[in-house]
């Protein structure tokens, strides 16, 4: 069945639900047979409520889905309940202060914040445009990189959004955007100096994993494209970890000494395997730590979505 999200504009209070993951590519409301077929008999989608009031996202911080209707989402991924998920995680208490801990001493350097695969660039806005209150300091640097052209092209007009209202509150906190490079995973960055890595990844499991777009296929048809381009941001192959497994391989090299990474799991990914992997790979001797900081709830006993938080111990 398909995968419904609902919606409520702070401002308005319209609700409004949509599509997020279809039955079959290009199926939703207007010809899917869950909503069409009166003879069809598995009942009715499955909805997931995104927002709920009191939730720490949009009582404290109010990021307006709005800021979004530039991305052309056939062919880039939509802000979903993992969004948001990551959004809530990053700004909850207790990250908070792990965040401002590590990050905020004036003696410090400004602090890199990269997401690789942004998307549609609500959360690398949103922590650009709130650092003070996420990371405790305003002096930050962020950067995004995505294999996607539309999504680098969407994330950087996102977040020229966020920061163009946090600049106009009465106490701006926001920190400076660099640029969304078109890049495979941390190809573009140079050794051990990311202090918050954020990766939202492509983790349901597939027969195959797509292979990246190379510059002899732009002449495929628009539909094709498009249906690629889509298919990179969920397809995550065995598991749902081909990429992720990648991405893990490459944290040694790539976090500063105080450097975090967030990392957003499904229950089909074997989190609490891949929790002990990091530590037994990198070495819990050495100080490294994987743990769960965020949850989208439980589903027969597994927690459907997680943000696992992964960092070395530091002095």
């Amino acid at each position: 069945m398909c995968k419904i999200i609902h919606f409520k504009d702070l401002e308005c209070k319209h609700r409004w639900a949509r599509v997020v993951r279809p039955c079959t590519h290009g199926t939703g409301f207007s010809d899917c047979p869950s909503f069409t077929d009166p003879n069809y008999v598995r009942g009715t989608p499955r909805a997931y409520i995104a927002r709920q009031a009191g939730s720490n996202l949009f009582d404290e911080m109010e990021l307006s889905t709005r800021d979004t209707s530039h991305v052309p989402y056939t062919r880039v991924y939509e802000p979903s309940e993992d969004s948001f998920l990551l959004l809530d995680t990053l700004s909850s208490p207790s990250e908070t202060s792990f965040l401002t801990s590590r990050l905020a001493s004036p003696a410090s350097p400004s602090p890199l914040v990269v997401e690789i695969g942004p998307g549609s660039g609500v959360v690398l806005a949103f922590v650009t445009a709130h650092a003070k209150s996420l990371l405790g300091t305003s002096s930050i640097l962020s950067l995004g990189i995505d294999a996607n052209r539309f999504a680098c092209a969407a994330t950087t007009l996102t977040t020229a959004k966020a920061i163009s209202s946090s600049s106009s509150s009465s106490e701006p906190g926001f920190g400076f955007y660099l640029d969304t490079l078109q890049g495979d995973l941390t190809t573009p960055l140079r050794l051990n100096q990311v202090d918050v890595l954020i990766f939202n990844p492509p983790y349901v499991p597939t027969p195959s994993l797509p292979s990246l777009l190379l510059p002899g296929e732009k002449n495929i048809s628009r539909f094709e494209q498009d249906s690629h381009l889509l298919e990179l941001s969920y397809a995550g192959g065995k598991d749902g970890m081909e990429t992720t497994d990648r991405l893990l391989s490459q944290l040694p090299g790539i976090l500063s000494p105080r450097g975090c990474a967030y990392l957003l799991l499904c229950a089909q990914n074997f989190p609490d395997k891949v929790k002990a992997e990091i530590v037994e790979r990198f070495g819990g001797d050495d100080g490294w730590r994987a743990e769960t900081v965020g949850t989208s709830g439980r589903q027969a006993g597994w927690e459907k979505l997680q943000i696992v938080r992964i960092w070395r111990d530091y002095v």
